[in-house]
């Protein structure tokens, strides 16, 4: 009987943490790293792309701040902010690989 409810304990537990991973507001998830190389004069554009597809959030209302280029790759600090409502924005950051490979865009 102890086995089958420490089973039972371990699925619920599991489907818990599965579940608080789905929660969030715009831009609280992180993006899976596709690998697809990105010329730097387009990574801007793609970081505001992927952001907008992971969250809804539409490219006129996301920005981005000038690529930090550095030797382990390049990162892109980006905002947004829904009209009609300060109370909803905030900021996420894009990386690439060195070799402009993309590997993902996070909330910060």
């Amino acid at each position: 009987m102890a086995i089958i409810h420490k089973m039972y304990l371990s699925t619920g537990v599991l489907a818990l943490l599965a579940l608080a991973g789905c929660q969030g507001s715009p831009g609280t998830k992180a993006s899976a790293a596709t690998g697809q190389i990105v010329s730097a004069g387009q990574m801007p554009d793609f970081c505001r792309s992927q952001f907008a597809n992971q969250t809804g959030v539409t490219l006129g209302e996301i920005s981005t701040d000038n690529p930090v280029v550095a030797a382990s790759g390049t990162t892109i600090r980006g905002s947004w902010t829904l009209p009609n409502d300060d109370d909803t924005a905030g900021t996420f950051l894009c990386r690439f690989g060195p070799n402009g490979a993309f590997q993902g865009v996070n909330q910060i």
